[in-house]
């Protein structure tokens, strides 16, 4: 990236950030749609610099895009920090400009523990083990909960006989064509 567009990038961040009305979940200013409007026009005024037809669409999805990046590079680090056995087990971030984001650091945690979804009884695998050799002969349960996994599966009718009747459908279409 030419040093330029670089410097820009990095006078564009410190701008957004002098705008807590446009990131700060918890200041009163958040929620007033006229001072985030006037936020706004600020950021189009930078982004002209670089994008001469620049309009606060362009801004909104760059800034989703830059918030983007750095909520999938905070992941990845605080995932390392909970699987990581030594200090240099932990992920550093390649993001160039992760360090600058650094004050959104508290809104994003706190975004990810307010929307931390539920787990459903469908999808919550729990492993039940019982100590029979306790000394006061009482069963202690340990639950070690397991993430859902995270790929698709496959879709299933709930009722046995609409799906038995697709199986026969599909059974009959291919006895045909042969």
């Amino acid at each position: 990236m030419p040093p330029d567009l670089k410097k820009f990038w990095i006078e564009f961040i410190e701008l957004y950030k002098s705008l807590p009305e446009l990131w700060r979940r918890s200041s009163d200013e958040y929620s007033n749609g006229h001072l985030k409007k006037k936020a706004y026009e600020v950021l189009v005024e930078k982004y002209k610099e670089i994008d001469a037809n620049a309009n606060v669409f362009a801004v909104k999805r760059k800034i989703n895009n830059i918030r983007t990046c750095f909520r999938r590079e905070l992941s990845r680090v605080k995932r390392s920090e909970q699987m990581a056995m030594s200090p240099s087990d932990i992920y550093i971030p390649r993001l160039w400009y992760y360090k600058n984001l650094d004050f959104l650091k508290e809104e994003e945690e706190e975004v990810r523990v307010m929307t931390k979804p539920e787990t459903s009884l469908a999808n919550d695998k729990t492993i039940i083990a019982y100590d029979d050799d306790d000394d006061d002969d009482e069963e202690i349960s340990r639950y070690i909960q397991h993430q859902p996994s995270s790929g698709q599966s496959k879709k299933r009718s709930a009722i046995p006989e609409e799906r038995d009747r697709q199986n026969d459908q599909t059974e009959n279409y291919v006895t045909d064509k042969s």
